[in-house]
């Protein structure tokens, strides 16, 4: 994605766009497969991972709402929600992924990926 961002940017085309585009309908599609093709077994960890699934998905849907277009996705519909600004996410994800747990070893783990 950062990549064809990086291509967006410098030269805008309806191509890109596309790619970008498909590339956001497959981590709609895929992310969540991939969640549960891994079986996880700690009700915690399982939430936690869900919820961080949850959230990196509502930030991609939210560029995806931001950006322009292309006529193949013209009647795609513009959000009925309101997005949600960088501070919301952040804290979000504080609250959902990163709270403690009561287990030290999960605790150790989830402190290394709060957003400051």
């Amino acid at each position: 994605m950062q990549t064809l961002y990086g291509e967006y940017k410098a030269n805008p085309s309806a191509s890109t766009l596309q790619k970008i585009q498909n590339a956001i309908a497959d981590l709609n599609q895929n992310l969540p497969t991939l969640l549960q093709s891994a079986h996880v077994s700690n009700p915690t960890l399982s939430a936690r991972i869900t919820a961080a699934v949850n959230l990196i998905l509502t930030t991609v849907n939210s560029f995806a709402a931001l950006m322009p277009q292309s006529s193949a996705a013209t009647s795609r519909k513009a959000p009925t929600h309101s997005l949600l600004h960088a501070n919301d996410l952040k804290k979000q994800w504080n609250q959902q992924v990163c709270a403690p747990t009561g287990s030290p070893a999960l605790d150790a783990a989830f402190a290394a990926g709060i957003l400051r």
